[in-house]
């Protein structure tokens, strides 16, 4: 992984909160913060009725084991207001060395 290229990415995720009632309750909240190596993959665009045109991006994230080994595929990643769904965590090789995470923009 190369340092330079790391950028700042919050991950967000469901978190636990007691509400009113003294319930368990679960919302969207941020988790942590991480840098990640962020690589643009694939990019498609569609036309739709009307001359509506939806495109569609999906990146790679690729991060360091000991940091992101608490990342879960139901969560998420922001940066920059963008919102990244993870669609699936990859361990190469399983190796323990780093993870990738293969996302699409939402």
């Amino acid at each position: 992984m190369r340092a330079g290229k790391m950028k700042k990415l919050e991950v967000w995720g469901k978190v636990e909160k007691t509400n009113e009632l003294s319930e368990k309750d679960y919302s969207p909240g941020k988790i942590k913060s991480v840098y990640l190596e962020m690589i643009p993959m694939t990019g498609s665009v569609s036309s739709l009725a009307g001359n509506t045109k939806v495109s569609g991006t999906t990146h790679k994230f690729k991060g360091r084991y000991v940091t992101c080994k608490f990342i879960k595929d139901d969560m998420w990643f922001i940066r920059n207001g963008v919102k990244y769904e993870i669609k699936f965590i990859l361990n190469p090789f399983e190796a323990n060395k780093e993870l990738e995470f293969f996302c699409e923009v939402s």
